[in-house]
């Protein structure tokens, strides 16, 4: 499977302005696998490539849900060395969805930023529909609620992949990737309203961060605010 994937672009940072980006996965960045098998040019390797061709801005790179085993201890060496900030899907379960925003909001601010999902980030409870299913992925709900605390932000483009219909049973993938889909395109809707480049920064993670006082109905930022 192609784990950092070769993106579709709905739009493009500035002429010569290195791009921010947050990528979805299971696996870790670099790729040892293309060098292991003695390929410079691998499906694993467009992030470690573009690091080294300086078009991505190392210090606001993200890359949220990686697990599983490594090659070496040379994946964590090279993931030091080329700048990414890596939320693993454990930092997910036990630091929750509103700190992992809080912390890829705070290291992109911002820069132009594009999403890449590879849709893999999932438990394969949550999307038996691809390549390479991995135990101990993030939920669906986490993962959209991720997407939309990323509200506001200057977001340029984005892409879903490895999606695989001929293993999807009941279609689970297919209905996760689409619902990632809306909430992205929505982001970019949001960002086009007028008056305002960059959107306004709310949704419901800035809500609950405190940073906005309007709250849809219903919504609670802590479980002491339900029990009022």
């Amino acid at each position: 499977m192609a784990t950092t994937p070769s993106p579709c672009r709905c739009s493009a940072p500035p002429p010569n302005a290195p791009a921010s980006r947050c990528h979805a996965s299971l696996r870790r960045p670099p790729g040892h696998l293309g060098h292991l098998l003695r390929r410079r040019v691998h499906p694993r390797h467009p992030f470690r490539r573009a690091v080294e061709e300086g078009i991505l801005d190392t210090e606001a790179i993200s890359h949220v849900g990686t697990r599983g085993p490594l090659y070496g201890k040379k994946d964590l060496d090279d993931d030091h060395r080329f700048g990414f900030g890596i939320v693993t899907s454990a930092d997910v379960y036990y630091q929750g969805v509103l700190e992992t925003v809080a912390k890829i909001r705070d290291r992109i601010g911002n820069r132009p930023l594009y999403i890449s999902v590879d849709i893999d980030v999932l438990d394969p409870a949550h999307a038996p529909g691809t390549g390479t299913p991995e135990a101990g992925g993030i939920t669906s709900r986490e993962l959209l609620e991720i997407i939309r605390g990323f509200r506001g932000m200057n977001l340029v483009g984005a892409d879903i992949v490895e999606v695989a219909p001929a293993y999807d049973h009941a279609e689970i993938t297919g209905v996760a990737a689409s619902h990632v889909a809306y909430e992205l395109v929505t982001l970019m809707a949001d960002n086009a309203v007028e008056g305002s480049r960059h959107g306004a920064l709310n949704g419901y993670a800035a809500q609950a961060l405190g940073q906005e006082s309007r709250r849809p109905a219903g919504f609670v930022a802590n479980a002491a605010e339900a029990l009022k």
